[in-house]
């Protein structure tokens, strides 16, 4: 096992923030839901759909699960999900 390889590995139980993208635009009232996030854009790619990125801090896997699985009951599709992505390189 490599040993640089592994430092990089995020932990289990530790916060972060996450870059997340997903079809759709996700409604004032629902994105008033979630707490910690720091920015949210919908932008219209080339087809005339809309796309969603989220910047959200995210306590631990659980929450992020939680997020996720909140996202797909609301019918968007995960486009993806990026851990200690700055915003503006997304």
């Amino acid at each position: 096992m490599d040993m640089a390889n592994e430092t990089s590995i995020p932990k289990f139980s530790y916060p972060g923030l996450y870059s997340i993208r997903v079809s759709g635009k996700i409604q004032k009232d629902l994105l008033e839901y979630f707490q910690g996030i720091e920015k949210s854009v919908v932008e219209v790619n080339d087809t005339g759909n809309s796309i969603t990125h989220l910047a959200i801090n995210i306590r631990d896997q659980a929450e992020l699960i939680g997020l996720l699985n909140m996202l797909y009951e609301w019918q968007h599709v995960l486009i993806s999900v990026k851990l200690g992505e700055n915003y503006s390189t997304v």
